[in-house]
């Protein structure tokens, strides 16, 4: 009934890899089970979702999820929206917090529920696997940033630098914003994207990015702008260590300057 899925996203570390990996804190909470983004959400999904806590009070961890109602009262369970990853919070014993969390989703009225795991945090994966969970491997990306930009630039391949080089000299503007029109002006290139490549399945609702920029110190919008049009944007999100790339869009017309490149120059700026 249930899956542990790593889940599949692009991160960027701001330790290296064998650190993050050994260095989980005791109250390792992520940003995507709390219940602000969560909120922020769910309010934009319509009267099927709705947000769900669920509480260890034997170990005072908690961890907040989405909730989707079924057909006859069933309901299905993500801990933490659209794949992202899920912590409980608090100081109190993980194996304890995961055996109260999972003997709450594992009841009649709950068809599946999903729980992906960031990927430094080998501990609470290990416990989930010892509740005897099925679960998969996906592979997920980390750019380490601990050391300054230039020597994390460096590091991309030569095709990525001269592009990101070239955006300069071509003066794309870039710059990070929480303004409503450009939000608005960021779901009209995205929508027009998705039109144009005809294969999105799901569009998020344009309400959710309004919320999300809210949360200030939580996310990054960033835009790249070429002859005081928008022409792409990206959107980061900050959790502990990493900062996640999660939604972009770029505006065919401007395929030539590569105005993506922009937003991925500033945030690996940024990250670090």
């Amino acid at each position: 009934m249930g899956q542990v899925f790593p889940g599949f996203r692009v991160e960027i570390c701001t330790k290296l890899v064998s650190a993050c990996c050994q260095t989980e804190p005791e109250s390792g909470s992520t940003l995507f089970s709390q219940a602000r983004f969560v909120e922020a959400i769910v309010q934009t999904m319509g009267n099927s979702c709705c947000s769900i806590e669920l509480r260890s009070e034997t170990s005072r961890s908690s961890v907040f999820g989405v909730e989707t109602v079924q057909s006859y009262g069933r309901r299905s369970i993500a801990l933490a929206p659209f794949g992202l990853y899920a912590h409980p919070s608090g100081g109190g014993d993980l194996d304890t917090a995961v055996r109260d969390i999972i003997r709450q989703l594992k009841t009649y009225s709950t068809m599946t529920f999903q729980w992906n795991v960031r990927f430094d945090h080998a501990s609470l994966a290990q416990a989930l696997v010892r509740r005897g969970l099925p679960f998969s491997r996906p592979v997920t990306h980390v750019l380490p940033l601990d050391r300054d930009y230039e020597t994390s630039f460096a590091k991309f391949n030569s095709t990525t630098r001269n592009l990101v080089r070239r955006v300069k000299r071509e003066g794309i503007v870039v710059r990070s914003t929480r303004h409503g029109d450009d939000v608005k002006a960021y779901y009209e290139v995205h929508t027009k994207l998705a039109s144009e490549k005809g294969n999105y399945r799901f569009l998020y609702p344009k309400a959710m990015f309004d919320e999300l920029v809210k949360l200030d110190k939580d996310v990054v919008f960033v835009v790249a702008e070429v002859q005081e049009k928008i022409a792409s944007g990206a959107w980061f999100f900050r959790d502990g260590d990493t900062f996640l790339y999660w939604h972009a869009a770029t505006d065919r017309k401007y395929s030539r300057q590569s105005p993506s490149y922009a937003n991925r120059g500033l945030c690996h700026s940024d990250g670090a």
